[in-house]
């Protein structure tokens, strides 16, 4: 740890480098990480923040997940719980482009005169009743990563901004990228029971849920989402509420309710700079990022043809609704000659099946025996296979999601004519999501 009785420099750090060295000289390292530590971005030097980065990058095209905390004390940082809430001051690593930053949230009362009769997922805040105030900002060191420009410009150019005194630059990296209940965790200490809070809490339940769709995509044989801010941004553009959109309360204060700044940020639809895109939606966000499957056979005069597993294929593994998709199926035929076949795709909404657009759906000519797929004309494609023996095939076919509803599912129908027995078959293979 660094020592503060004495100046940070180089060689008086925090040791976050020691730290994800350490778990990339792993092997196998862990998928998810969760940190609920940070510290002021200005005291730490460049040169250590740039080579964190680097290794931050790396992590994620291994497939590491680095959520970090953004603090509790709002946008001016632990100098205003002290009193000093003059600037805003950005903490690292949450400013990192490379990381998934984590803000806190709480449960709002209702209020009836408004007409709002349950409770209400709000900023965190130490004048409403939390522990701390959500961090949130935007860091004076590190532009805007091109995933999250669109979103951010959004609320600069929509919220009221807090006056250039206080020290902020709003072409940068903003955070925090997501929230979550943040007050209120109820722990065991000394054998009593006693409530505790803060973005400590809010982070590794973020990352929680996300290790739980890691594990649902890795049963699939899908890839661990790696650095899924890309992902999430994209998610949060669509009708489908995959995050709890937080829209009322600020990040003025620190943790102490009498430690205030004049100015922070506030929260608005979309992101904001309080709590960011919002809290995941465990389930809309399983729909969207892990696809159940299974298999289908239909057997012919003793022989069989057999489709045996499916995934979802896609760029770097990040994909959602409007995404463009690769559907992987892999089978067997068994003591079946296959001559011919055709390949149809029904994608439906509501049980209601929706018409295909053939210029942007493009089907792949697929050779037996597990070989790779190339493109062919569209709705077409031949499955050979030696008489009265096992042959393996690959069927791979592009497809975009559908972007109107939180479920549905497709089927890819794998029309062929036995040879032998001159009848006709259909495997079909579905997923839901």
């Amino acid at each position: 740890r660094r020592n503060n009785s004495a100046p940070a420099g180089p060689s008086n750090q925090e040791p976050f480098l020691r730290w994800i060295t350490a778990i990339m000289d792993e092997a196998n390292p862990p998928l998810v990480h969760s940190s609920s530590y940070s510290d002021k971005e200005v005291v730490m030097p460049i040169a250590f923040t740039d080579r964190l980065n680097v290794e931050f990058q790396k992590a994620g095209t291994r497939g590491l997940s680095l959520f970090f905390a953004t603090g509790d004390d709002g946008a001016s940082g632990i100098p205003c719980r002290y009193g000093n809430c003059s600037i805003f001051n950005p903490t690292f690593p949450p400013s990192s482009p490379y990381v998934i930053s984590v803000g806190g949230t709480q449960w709002g009362r209702p209020d009836r005169a408004q007409g709002i009769t349950t409770p209400t997922e709000v900023t965190a805040d130490s004048v409403t009743g939390s522990f701390i105030t959500s961090g949130g900002g935007f860091s004076n060191r590190y532009a805007m990563p091109e995933y999250q420009s669109m979103a951010v410009q959004n609320y600069v150019a929509s919220t009221q901004m807090p006056p250039a005194s206080m020290m902020y630059n709003t072409s940068n990296r903003a955070y925090p990228d997501v929230s979550a209940i943040s007050t209120n965790f109820i722990i065991y200490l000394n054998g009593s029971q006693s409530p505790i809070g803060g973005t400590s809490a809010s982070t590794p339940t973020t990352a929680s849920i996300f290790s739980l769709l890691n594990q649902g995509r890795l049963q699939q044989s899908m890839p661990a989402f790696g650095f899924v801010n890309p992902l999430m941004y994209v998610l949060s553009n669509d009708a489908i509420p995959y995050f709890n959109d937080i829209v009322a309360g600020n990040n003025k204060c620190s943790a102490i309710a009498t430690n205030c700044a004049d100015y922070g940020f506030f929260a608005a639809p979309g992101w904001d700079a309080c709590t960011g895109l919002g809290s995941p939606v465990f389930n809309l966000l399983s729909h969207a990022t892990v696809l159940s499957t299974g298999n289908a056979s239909v057997s012919i005069g003793g022989g069989s043809f057999t489709v045996e597993s499916g995934s979802l294929l896609g760029p770097r593994g990040m994909w959602g609704p409007g995404v463009l998709a690769v559907a992987e199926l892999k089978g067997t035929i068994t003591g079946l000659t296959v001559t011919s076949g055709a390949a149809s795709l029904k994608i439906y909404e509501n049980g209601v099946a929706q018409p295909v657009s053939q210029g942007s759906i493009n089907y792949f000519d697929c050779s037996p025996n597990g070989a790779p797929c190339y493109p062919k004309d569209p709705l077409s494609l031949f499955l050979t296979a030696p008489g009265e023996s096992s042959s393996s095939f690959t069927v791979r076919v592009p497809f975009r999601m559908p972007r109107a509803q939180a479920t549905g599912q497709f089927s890819l129908i794998l029309d062929g004519k036995d040879q032998n027995k001159n009848s006709d078959f259909a495997v079909t293979f579905g997923y839901e999501f």
